[in-house]
């Protein structure tokens, strides 16, 4: 994979052709220099680089979960600032609902892994039927639970349960994204 990083099109050579922004100290263009030299050999070409992007974002995910944790807990915070109840009280919410995207992300990963290690296609279909219930649990739960906990009028929680979803799956994507691209560029 070559990059170009110019306006003249010459692909990017940490030492032909290296990136070099005026503002920047030269310590801090030789860093963007050596991360984008580790980028491009992470970065194997060919048929796998999608497949290796995937494992890297799946890898990058729980750390990125654990980390935003206590972001989910000031989202229902504001979300929910009419209840009375404290930060602690929404960071237990956040907690239980972490714990639960985790054993949907841990459970999915052993049925793949199992899976791949028996050499059966059916067992494969099987794993990713069951990743797929699931994922598709995870949102249900997540839903049922704030229901309990908050309570509320039907319309008014969904519509909180998808501003939280929204504004946290965004979080949580930046997060992991900025993660695996850490991981590429070490």
């Amino acid at each position: 994979m070559s990059l170009s990083l110019d306006s003249s099109g010459r692909p990017w050579h940490p030492v032909d052709n290296p990136l070099a922004y005026p503002l920047l100290p030269s310590w801090l263009n030789a860093h963007l220099n050596h991360r984008l030299e580790r980028l491009q050999a992470n970065l194997q070409p060919g048929a796998e680089r999608g497949s290796q992007l995937l494992k890297r974002f799946m890898a990058a995910l729980p750390a990125a979960l654990f980390v935003l944790m206590p972001l989910l807990a000031l989202v229902l915070r504001l979300l929910y600032w009419r209840r009375p109840m404290g930060y602690l009280e929404h960071l237990v919410v956040a907690l239980y609902s972490h714990a639960w995207l985790l054993t949907a992300l841990l459970l999915g990963s052993l049925a793949s892994i199992a899976a791949a290690a028996s050499g059966i296609a059916q067992a494969a279909t099987a794993a990713n039927v069951l990743s797929g219930v699931l994922w598709l649990a995870v949102p249900v739960y997540l839903w049922r639970m704030q229901r309990k906990v908050y309570g509320g009028r039907l319309l008014v929680h969904s519509l909180r349960y998808a501003a939280t979803g929204s504004v946290y799956g965004v979080l949580v994507l930046l997060a992991t994204l900025y993660a695996m691209l850490a991981s590429l560029t070490a």
